[in-house]
């Protein structure tokens, strides 16, 4: 085997072993390796494009990383084979081939390393993705990011004064098609994906399932963005004194009738909507009321309720306490009554909340030690 070319399949094997292999879906390799396509034709395989949206720049950055280890093996094995077979014009051409994908590859590595096994992405260092302008509103739709986020939306609804959920699930008439779901949503921060039928964390859901004992109420979830049970909390389960909780929570264990039921919606487009034009009916306020914007209000009344931390990761279905911080701020919250137990099949990564808190005092002690 030409040394050149030994070279060049020792430095392809250093590449590929800093991308771990991923397990995906079918359907998910198929779009992984068209958008790979894609970025090859376009001779950068760097995933970060101007006014690219949040979530088509992770698509793309998971995208190159499955479709450039894939590649890259491929080719390998192809340039190994020719020189095993002493072909040397087949091995030259397929080590040409491979020594340009090598170097799109390491220049676009070097920009977007992979997270290590076990590591959470948000652990992995500032994402390089930043909102432009007309992209704040839309990514603020489920983190309350950007001027239009639905934390600005939970600053107005607080200085309306009162209590705006309970107001909401007053108004609610009795034959609405989601009442149950909203039920849900208000004493749960879920996402609406959540109600749905479908996979998550590789098992089959059917929704939110729901059961009673004694004066108490199961909430039970999986969340959506699990990414095939990496991360998240498996499942999370609340429970609350339906009698204490009153309201939405009496109305679910009225479904359970003492046993168990279970909440699912069709459409999550179709509950955001019917919502949207039943908060404009009973609340009659310039803001939008969407599913994500409840959430963020549990958020913060949970915030309010325990303080930022373990409790609030898990109700929200996070794998690190680190991610509640884009969420609904505690001042907008209102405090909890009738929660008894707040838990998940998988433990949340703690700590970044107490670091946060330590370097907020180091940095203030400091500024008073230095006036």
């Amino acid at each position: 085997m030409n040394v050149n070319v030994r070279t060049l399949l020792e430095r392809t094997l250093a590449c590929c072993e800093r991308i771990p292999k991923r397990e995906v879906s079918p359907n998910a390799l198929d779009a992984y390796l068209a958008e790979f396509e894609r970025m090859l034709a376009s001779g950068n395989l760097d995933p970060l494009r101007p006014e690219i949206s949040r979530g088509g720049f992770y698509f793309s950055r998971a995208a190159f990383h499955t479709g450039a280890r894939i590649s890259l093996i491929n080719l390998f094995w192809a340039c190994y084979d020719a020189a095993e077979r002493e072909d040397a014009d087949l091995a030259l051409d397929y080590a040409r081939r491979l020594h340009r994908m090598l170097v799109l590859v390491e220049k676009a590595l070097a920009l977007e390393p992979p997270c290590e096994p076990g590591v959470l992405p948000f652990e992995n260092g500032p994402s390089r993705w930043k909102p432009s302008k007309t992209e704040e509103t839309e990514e603020g739709e489920e983190s309350g990011g950007g001027s239009g986020g639905k934390k600005d939306v939970l600053a107005v609804l607080h200085k309306r004064g009162g209590d705006w959920t309970r107001e909401l699930w007053d108004g609610v008439p009795t034959d609405w098609k989601y009442r149950a779901a909203l039920a849900v949503c208000l004493i749960a921060p879920i996402r609406p994906e959540e109600l749905t039928e479908g996979l998550r964390n590789n098992v089959h859901r059917v929704g939110v399932r729901l059961s009673v004992r004694d004066n108490e109420l199961a909430i039970e979830y999986t969340p959506a963005k699990s990414h095939r049970g990496r991360y998240g909390t498996g499942r999370s389960t609340i429970t609350v004194d339906w009698i204490i909780v009153g309201g939405p929570a009496q109305y679910l264990a009225d479904l359970c009738a003492g046993g168990c039921s279970v909440v699912t919606i069709a459409s999550t487009d179709a509950f955001r909507k019917a919502l949207g034009r039943l908060g404009e009916r009973v609340l009659r306020d310039a803001v939008s009321i969407t599913p994500y914007v409840v959430r963020n209000q549990v958020v913060a009344d949970l915030k309010a309720t325990y303080g930022a931390g373990r409790e609030v990761a898990i109700a929200a279905g996070h794998g690190t306490d680190k991610t509640q911080s884009h969420y609904g701020h505690h001042q907008h919250g209102r405090k909890l009554v009738g929660y008894v137990r707040i838990e998940a099949a998988r433990e949340p990564r703690t700590g970044s909340i107490d670091r946060a808190r330590q370097l907020a005092n180091r940095r203030t002690l400091k500024t008073k030690s230095d006036r």
